[in-house]
Protein backbone atom coordinates (compact mmCIF):
# COMPACT_ATOMS: atom_id res chain seq x y z
CA UNK A 1 0.00 0.00 0.00
CA UNK A 2 2.88 2.42 1.06
CA UNK A 3 4.67 1.93 -2.48
CA UNK A 4 1.36 2.74 -4.55
CA UNK A 5 0.91 5.62 -2.91
CA UNK A 6 4.13 6.81 -3.28
CA UNK A 7 3.79 6.05 -6.77
CA UNK A 8 1.19 8.01 -6.81
CA UNK A 9 2.42 10.78 -5.43
CA UNK A 10 5.56 11.07 -7.92
CA UNK A 11 3.68 9.61 -10.64
CA UNK A 12 2.02 13.09 -10.58
CA UNK A 13 5.23 15.47 -9.93
CA UNK A 14 6.74 13.21 -13.50
CA UNK A 15 3.57 14.27 -15.24
CA UNK A 16 4.63 17.85 -14.51
CA UNK A 17 7.50 17.64 -15.06
CA UNK A 18 6.82 15.61 -18.95
CA UNK A 19 4.45 19.15 -19.69
CA UNK A 20 7.95 21.40 -19.25
CA UNK A 21 9.77 19.13 -21.91
CA UNK A 22 11.32 17.48 -19.34
CA UNK A 23 12.19 13.33 -19.03
CA UNK A 24 12.82 13.09 -15.14
CA UNK A 25 13.27 10.56 -12.80
CA UNK A 26 12.00 11.86 -8.95
CA UNK A 27 13.24 10.34 -5.77
CA UNK A 28 12.70 10.57 -2.54
CA UNK A 29 16.02 10.52 -1.55
CA UNK A 30 17.02 13.46 -3.44
CA UNK A 31 13.78 15.35 -2.80
CA UNK A 32 14.77 15.72 1.46
CA UNK A 33 19.02 16.07 -0.09
CA UNK A 34 17.18 19.89 -1.85
CA UNK A 35 15.66 20.71 1.11
CA UNK A 36 18.34 20.11 3.56
CA UNK A 37 21.56 21.65 1.81
CA UNK A 38 21.54 25.41 3.09
CA UNK A 39 22.42 26.79 -0.23
CA UNK A 40 18.95 25.90 -1.13
CA UNK A 41 17.35 28.69 1.62
CA UNK A 42 15.13 26.50 2.65
CA UNK A 43 17.33 25.55 5.82
CA UNK A 44 19.07 27.82 8.07
CA UNK A 45 21.84 26.52 10.80
CA UNK A 46 22.84 28.77 13.52
CA UNK A 47 26.32 27.48 16.21
CA UNK A 48 27.27 28.36 19.64
CA UNK A 49 30.07 26.78 21.20
CA UNK A 50 28.01 23.63 22.54
CA UNK A 51 24.59 23.68 19.92
CA UNK A 52 23.77 23.30 17.22
CA UNK A 53 20.27 25.15 15.87
CA UNK A 54 19.09 23.71 13.02
CA UNK A 55 15.51 25.19 11.04
CA UNK A 56 13.87 23.11 7.87
CA UNK A 57 11.04 24.76 5.99
CA UNK A 58 8.76 21.77 5.27
CA UNK A 59 6.59 22.38 1.94
CA UNK A 60 3.41 21.21 1.85
CA UNK A 61 4.76 18.03 -0.87
CA UNK A 62 6.85 17.16 2.37
CA UNK A 63 4.11 16.72 4.72
CA UNK A 64 1.77 15.15 2.36
CA UNK A 65 4.80 12.38 1.52
CA UNK A 66 5.57 12.15 5.30
CA UNK A 67 1.77 11.13 5.73
CA UNK A 68 1.47 8.75 2.90
CA UNK A 69 4.83 7.14 4.14
CA UNK A 70 3.01 6.03 7.61
CA UNK A 71 -0.75 5.73 6.82
CA UNK A 72 -2.17 2.01 6.09
CA UNK A 73 -5.36 3.88 4.58
CA UNK A 74 -5.92 5.80 1.23
CA UNK A 75 -5.28 8.92 1.57
CA UNK A 76 -5.70 11.97 -1.24
CA UNK A 77 -2.11 13.47 -2.30
CA UNK A 78 -3.87 16.58 -3.58
CA UNK A 79 -6.64 16.94 -0.98
CA UNK A 80 -2.93 16.56 1.62
CA UNK A 81 -0.96 19.03 -0.51
CA UNK A 82 -3.76 21.69 -0.94
CA UNK A 83 -4.63 21.37 3.04
CA UNK A 84 -0.89 21.95 3.65
CA UNK A 85 -0.62 24.77 1.55
CA UNK A 86 -2.93 27.13 4.30
CA UNK A 87 -0.01 26.91 6.65
CA UNK A 88 3.50 27.65 7.00
CA UNK A 89 5.61 24.40 8.69
CA UNK A 90 9.10 24.55 10.16
CA UNK A 91 11.30 22.23 12.05
CA UNK A 92 14.05 22.99 14.55
CA UNK A 93 16.23 20.80 15.17
CA UNK A 94 18.52 21.15 18.38
CA UNK A 95 21.79 18.75 18.65
CA UNK A 96 24.53 18.85 20.91
CA UNK A 97 28.69 19.64 19.04
CA UNK A 98 30.12 18.05 22.54
CA UNK A 99 32.07 14.70 21.53
CA UNK A 100 30.23 12.06 23.61
CA UNK A 101 26.81 13.40 24.63
CA UNK A 102 24.33 10.99 24.12
CA UNK A 103 21.06 13.25 24.52
CA UNK A 104 21.21 16.76 23.53
CA UNK A 105 18.30 17.06 26.74
CA UNK A 106 21.15 16.54 29.45
CA UNK A 107 23.23 19.28 27.68
CA UNK A 108 24.47 21.56 30.90
CA UNK A 109 22.47 20.04 33.28
CA UNK A 110 23.46 17.97 36.70
CA UNK A 111 20.13 16.87 38.43
CA UNK A 112 17.63 15.04 37.37
CA UNK A 113 15.02 17.98 38.58
CA UNK A 114 16.28 20.39 35.89
CA UNK A 115 15.80 17.64 33.37
CA UNK A 116 12.42 17.44 33.97
CA UNK A 117 12.18 21.10 34.21
CA UNK A 118 13.66 21.53 30.70
CA UNK A 119 11.25 18.44 29.84
CA UNK A 120 8.49 20.44 30.49
CA UNK A 121 9.70 23.67 29.17
CA UNK A 122 9.72 22.37 25.54
CA UNK A 123 6.50 20.44 25.39
CA UNK A 124 4.39 22.90 26.94
CA UNK A 125 5.99 26.45 26.99
CA UNK A 126 8.11 26.94 23.98
CA UNK A 127 5.83 28.27 21.92
CA UNK A 128 6.10 31.46 24.09
CA UNK A 129 9.44 31.89 23.09
CA UNK A 130 8.75 31.65 19.63
CA UNK A 131 7.49 34.00 16.41
CA UNK A 132 7.26 34.35 12.88
CA UNK A 133 7.62 38.07 11.49
CA UNK A 134 6.38 38.49 7.82
CA UNK A 135 6.36 42.44 6.93
CA UNK A 136 5.12 44.17 9.60
CA UNK A 137 2.97 41.46 11.04
CA UNK A 138 4.14 38.96 14.06
CA UNK A 139 2.85 35.58 14.01
CA UNK A 140 2.45 32.85 17.06
CA UNK A 141 2.37 29.11 16.69
CA UNK A 142 -1.04 27.58 16.37
CA UNK A 143 0.56 23.88 16.64
CA UNK A 144 3.82 23.27 18.11
CA UNK A 145 4.93 19.39 18.66
CA UNK A 146 8.36 17.98 20.58
CA UNK A 147 9.24 14.85 19.77
CA UNK A 148 10.12 12.43 22.38
CA UNK A 149 12.42 9.36 22.27
CA UNK A 150 13.86 8.98 25.04
CA UNK A 151 17.47 8.52 24.21
CA UNK A 152 16.99 6.86 20.99
CA UNK A 153 18.62 9.58 19.18
CA UNK A 154 20.96 12.38 20.74
CA UNK A 155 19.13 15.08 19.20
CA UNK A 156 15.72 16.30 18.91
CA UNK A 157 12.90 17.92 16.55
CA UNK A 158 10.45 20.57 16.98
CA UNK A 159 7.84 21.11 14.77
CA UNK A 160 6.13 24.97 14.23
CA UNK A 161 2.92 25.48 12.77
CA UNK A 162 1.91 29.07 11.64
CA UNK A 163 -1.39 30.02 9.93
CA UNK A 164 -2.83 33.13 8.80
CA UNK A 165 -4.82 35.22 11.79
CA UNK A 166 -8.21 35.71 9.74
CA UNK A 167 -9.30 34.77 6.50
CA UNK A 168 -7.85 37.87 4.17
CA UNK A 169 -4.36 37.92 5.91
CA UNK A 170 -1.77 37.30 3.30
CA UNK A 171 1.34 38.43 4.69
CA UNK A 172 2.76 35.04 5.66
CA UNK A 173 2.47 33.67 1.78
CA UNK A 174 3.26 36.84 -0.02
CA UNK A 175 6.16 38.44 2.04
CA UNK A 176 9.40 38.73 0.45
CA UNK A 177 11.27 37.93 3.70
CA UNK A 178 10.40 35.78 7.40
CA UNK A 179 12.48 35.99 10.10
CA UNK A 180 11.73 32.94 12.74
CA UNK A 181 12.53 34.63 16.00
CA UNK A 182 13.79 31.71 18.79
CA UNK A 183 14.48 33.51 22.37
CA UNK A 184 16.01 30.22 23.98
CA UNK A 185 15.49 29.92 27.51
CA UNK A 186 16.10 25.86 27.97
CA UNK A 187 19.88 25.81 26.78
CA UNK A 188 21.21 29.53 27.36
CA UNK A 189 22.15 30.20 23.79
CA UNK A 190 20.36 33.71 23.30
CA UNK A 191 18.08 34.87 20.74
CA UNK A 192 18.37 33.35 17.04
CA UNK A 193 16.87 34.41 14.07
CA UNK A 194 16.46 32.83 10.57
CA UNK A 195 15.93 34.31 7.68
CA UNK A 196 14.28 32.70 4.67
CA UNK A 197 13.42 34.49 1.11
CA UNK A 198 10.84 34.24 -0.38
CA UNK A 199 12.11 33.67 -3.47
CA UNK A 200 13.67 29.78 -2.37
CA UNK A 201 10.18 29.29 -1.10
CA UNK A 202 8.58 30.04 -4.17
CA UNK A 203 11.33 28.84 -6.73
CA UNK A 204 10.50 25.35 -4.92
CA UNK A 205 6.63 25.55 -5.33
CA UNK A 206 6.71 27.03 -8.59
CA UNK A 207 8.88 24.44 -10.25
CA UNK A 208 7.70 21.48 -7.96
CA UNK A 209 11.32 20.01 -7.50
CA UNK A 210 12.73 21.41 -10.65
CA UNK A 211 16.51 20.81 -9.00
CA UNK A 212 15.88 17.05 -8.69
CA UNK A 213 15.34 16.51 -12.33
CA UNK A 214 17.58 13.50 -13.44
CA UNK A 215 18.08 13.66 -17.25
CA UNK A 216 17.86 10.37 -19.22
CA UNK A 217 20.47 10.38 -22.06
Amino acid sequence: MHNIKIIILFAGLILFFSCHNSITIVDQESFYKYIEEPENGLTVIKETKDIQLKLKYLPPEYLAFKDLKKSDEYLDVDSLIESYSHQLTFMLSLSSKQEGQTDIMFEGLSSYVEFKERLYSLNFEIEKHISLNADSEVYKPVLTSFERLYGLKSGRDILFVFSPKTKNDKALFESETLIFKYEDQDFETGISRFKFERDAIDELHEYDLKRLIIPIN
